[in-house]
Parts: C-alpha cells; sequence; structure tokens
C-alpha cells in the first residue's frame, strides 16, 4: 500500500471512493471504513486500535511523512470498517441512519463526516455540517427513484474550490495502482488562530478492515506534523479516534461553534501546540453549506 498526494487524475477516482464508502456506510449493518466529516460521527462500539506505525499518538511526537507512506499489512482485521466523521453528524446511538452534518457516523474505521448532522451514523462515515439526518446517502423512498450521491462527494469538489483546502494534505491509499482511500485536512480555526480540520475520509467497502485507514489516519496527521500545524480537529467516534492521540475539544478549552457537536468534538494536538491555543472551532464554510 502506499500513501500519497491527491494528484489531478485522481478525482474520479477520490469521488468513486465516497461514493461507495458513505452509500455503504448508510446501509451495511456492519461499520465501513469510511472518514468522518464534522456531521458524520461514529460512535460504533468496539473498535479495535490496529495502527499503523509512523504517526506519534501523543502531542509532540514526530508523524509519518506527509506524502508517501507505505504501510504494512492489514491491522486487526476483524475491527470494524476505517470512517471518520464531519462536525454535524454526531450521531450518538450507533446505526441510527446516521446522515450528512450532525450525523454522528460510527466512525470506527475512519469515516470523516460533516457538521450539523444529527443522525447515528453507520461505522465509520465522515460527514458535513449542518446536514440533517436523513440525507447522508439520500436514498430515494419512492420505487423508480434513484439514490442521490452522498454529500461528502460534492463536499470534496466544493472544498477544492474554497480557500480552506490545501493540495499538500489531500492524500490518497494506493493499492497495486488503484486509488482505495482518501483523506482531506482542510484549513479551518479556533478563535484567531488557524488549525486543521480533518475529514472527510473514506476507504472503498472491499479495502476495508485492511489498515487502509489507519494508514491515512497516521499519514494525515504526520503531514500535518511536518508542516508545523499545531492542532487537528474532528467529528467522530470516542472508541476509534483516541487510538491517534484525539481527545475531547473541552478538555483543552476548545469548543466546536456548534453545541450539538460537542460531546464527539475531539482533537490531536500536534508538536507546535501552545496551552494557549483555545476558543471556538469552526469548520470552512463548504461544511456548513451542505
Amino acid at each position: 500500500m502506499l500513501i500519497r498526494r491527491e494528484r489531478d487524475g485522481d478525482i474520479s477516482a477520490i469521488d468513486a471512493v465516497h461514493r461507495a464508502a458513505f452509500a455503504r456506510a448508510e446501509d451495511a449493518a456492519e461499520p465501513a471504513e469510511v472518514a468522518a466529516t464534522p456531521a458524520e460521527v461514529a460512535a460504533t462500539p468496539g473498535q479495535a486500535a490496529a495502527a499503523h506505525a509512523q504517526v506519534a499518538t501523543t502531542p509532540g511526537q514526530a508523524t509519518a511523512t506527509p506524502a508517501q507512506v507505505a504501510t504494512a499489512p492489514a491491522e486487526n482485521p476483524t475491527a470494524p470498517a476505517e470512517n471518520p466523521a464531519t462536525p454535524a453528524e454526531v450521531a450518538t446511538a450507533p446505526r441510527q441512519n446516521a446522515t450528512a452534518p450532525g450525523q454522528v457516523a460510527a466512525a470506527h474505521a475512519q469515516v470523516a463526516t460533516t457538521p450539523g448532522q444529527n443522525a447515528a451514523a453507520h461505522a465509520q462515515v465522515a460527514t458535513t455540517p449542518g446536514q440533517n439526518a436523513a440525507a447522508h446517502a439520500q436514498v430515494a423512498t419512492t420505487p423508480g427513484q434513484e439514490a442521490a450521491e452522498p454529500a461528502e462527494v460534492a463536499l470534496v469538489h466544493q472544498l477544492r474550490a474554497d480557500a480552506a483546502w490545501m493540495p499538500t494534505l489531500s492524500l490518497v491509499a494506493e493499492v497495486l495502482g488503484r486509488v482505495v482511500g482518501h483523506v482531506c485536512l482542510t484549513r479551518a480555526g479556533v478563535g484567531p488562530y488557524p488549525v486543521l480540520a480533518l475529514g472527510p475520509i473514506g476507504v472503498l467497502p472491499e479495502h476495508q478492515r485492511a489498515g487502509v485507514g489507519s494508514a491515512l489516519m497516521h499519514a494525515a496527521l504526520g503531514a500535518a506534523d511536518a508542516l508545523d500545524e499545531p492542532l487537528v480537529a474532528l467529528l467522530g467516534s470516542l472508541e476509534y479516534y483516541p487510538r491517534f492521540g484525539f481527545q475531547p475539544g473541552p478538555r483543552l478549552g476548545i469548543f466546536p461553534d456548534n453545541p450539538a457537536w460537542t460531546s464527539h468534538f475531539q482533537v490531536r494536538p500536534l508538536t507546535t501546540y501552545e496551552p494557549g491555543l483555545t476558543g471556538e472551532f469552526r469548520y470552512a464554510d463548504p461544511f456548513y453549506a451542505l
């Protein structure tokens, strides 16, 4: 497996990753390895900590290199999929039809989610802020209708066009020349201080439970640390993300701008973090537009 920066030719493959990962997380009876955005915060119990090497889990430790991080075989193959969540999706009960922002998707395997989603998400699906639980995969309820694309697909495109986009921090996992996973970190803020938000992150269903999500997490945190970023924040599983050094934001005096996200809002201090970095956290605007 190879972890590298996103290239222009990867866009359609990245769309396919999030399309499959988030649709799976909505419909599957088990966690899917999808990164969570602010809304889909996975809260699935029993997520095993299999961590690939190359990322310090405590503040100040150097993590994996930003670009290409070769990883070892899958960690804890029996563990739930890897998917991070976003600010809005902070689901409180595993598998409650988590949807876009506000959904606390069960982000065991790195399901990035977006802020604003309230539905309890399946395992590991990143969500986007502002999305209401009924819409993560937006499955049509009328016979003959086709399900709309998961919000994360459009979110990544909107983030690329936003000033918050950081090309060096949009990473893909490649297996035998095929893109099988993606994660991005974008500019966010804590009061006047620039920080990073993680999500969405997704892994193709057939490559979940193979350590891909963990490898992406380690590489993303390592890249952020190498760029002297002070902190990374996300909304996600309280059982999955602590293995990567994340802890409740309020513990460090950092709170999301939507109080509903507080229970699953977590931060990861990096080497340049200073205790004075406190205040209200805010995602990039695209997270709130969904």
